[in-house]
């Protein structure tokens, strides 16, 4: 039985296989585990990487999405904004893999002392989901985010305290400067039709 959110019940399975595929591989590999979260960060940034081109209109980014997507970018489903794609054929699975490094990145609280890669890939996995424009996936920032922040908090506060105020001023920044390539995301629609 679906989650009730319409269309986006099947693009959430359609995005799991691959995880539930390789988490299967590693239990029975255990050895593989790091050479396959490596692959899974270089590819998933270079993915990441392209769709901040794209939201940028770099363009032989933006020229490099014709050949792999089904719509234009520049307006999908006849609606204003810019949803990257990075390198996937749709903008969920571009939220997907920035979801992906994000967790791979933000777990890292637990196990080591955070350092500033670790913040800049915070920002930089963040962005491109953010760029996507996946509206659904908007919750995998509003859980990780201060889940991370809470546990870095009790390590290093003032760290967490400056993340905080850089989170609001680069919200800020994007709510001003870039309300028209956001255009797809502000719009009031339901998540059932949100792919």
């Amino acid at each position: 039985r679906g989650l009730g959110l319409g269309r986006a019940d099947f693009y959430l399975a359609e995005h799991a296989v691959p995880f539930f595929v390789t988490a299967a591989l590693v239990m029975d590999r255990p050895r593989l585990r790091g050479r396959i979260l490596w692959i899974f960060g270089i590819a998933f940034g270079l993915s990441c990487l392209v769709g901040w081109l794209q939201f940028f209109k770099v363009p032989p980014a933006m020229a490099l999405a014709k050949y792999y997507t089904f719509k234009d970018i520049d307006y999908w489903d006849f609606t204003s904004g810019l949803r990257a794609t990075g390198l996937a054929w749709h903008p969920g699975i571009l939220a997907a893999q920035c979801g992906f490094g994000l967790g791979m990145v933000a777990s890292r609280v637990f196990v080591e002392k955070i350092r500033a890669r670790h913040v800049l890939a915070l920002f930089f996995f963040s962005g491109g989901l953010v760029f996507s424009q996946a509206r659904a996936a908007y919750l995998v920032l509003a859980i990780v985010w201060p889940v991370f922040l809470w546990f870095l908090m009790r390590s290093e506060p003032k760290l967490a305290g400056r993340l905080v105020a850089f989170g609001v001023v680069f919200l800020t920044a994007a709510g001003l400067f870039a309300q028209r390539r956001l255009g797809y995301a502000l719009q009031s629609s339901s998540l059932q039709e949100d792919p």
